[in-house]
Order: structure tokens, then sequence, then C-alpha cells
């Protein structure tokens, strides 16, 4: 193994003004950049919290839209049972008919 001089290794390079500056600013460009994307972060991070809470009511108000429809379709099949048998003799002969008029309702409403 050759031997080495590690007598230049040990002794601190002196640097220019220039490469002293060119340091520095490379220093602060890259600690801006930190901080910017810290930033970001936080602001990206407070967006998605908004966007939760946002997507929780959209949630809630297409269940209520759901329950609600779904109310609207039975007083119909309700109102067209009434309209096509006027008198049912039974309790069970009137849940039939809104058994089967609410799913032809539901089926008339399909969208294709």
């Amino acid at each position: 193994m050759p031997d080495v001089d590690h007598s230049a290794l040990d002794e601190e390079e002196k640097l220019s003004d220039a490469q002293r500056l060119e340091g520095e600013k490379a220093r602060k460009a890259a600690e801006q950049r930190k901080k910017l994307i810290k930033e970001l972060a936080v602001k990206d991070l407070a967006e998605k919290k908004e966007l939760l809470v946002k997507k929780k009511k959209v949630e809630e108000v297409i269940a209520e839209l759901k329950e609600e429809i779904s109310k609207v379709l039975k007083k119909r099949a309700e109102k067209k049972a009434k309209r096509l048998f006027p008198v049912l003799v039974t309790k069970t002969e009137k849940i039939l008919c809104l058994m089967i008029f609410e799913t032809e309702t539901r089926i008339c409403n399909l969208v294709f």
C-alpha cells in the first residue's frame, strides 16, 4: 500500500470571500425552501380538514335526500293503491298492494 501524506488533509482550506458568500446564499435559500414547505404543509392540512367537514355535510344531505325520496315514493304508492283498489278487505291485502306498487314505482324511476 502506498504511503499517503495525510498532513494536507488536516490543514483547513481557506475559503475565498466569493465562496463564503455563495455558501451563505445557498444555505439561506435552503432554509427559505424548508420554511415554505412547512407553511404549505400547514395550509394543506387545514384545507384537508375543511374538505372533510364539507364531505360529511354533503353525505348527510344525501342521506336526508334519499330518505325524503323514499317517503315520497311510498306516499305515491299509497295514493295509487287507494285509487286503484279503493276497498281492500284485509290489512295483508293493503300491505301486499303497497309492496307491489312501491317496487313498480322504483322500477319506473330508474334512469337508463
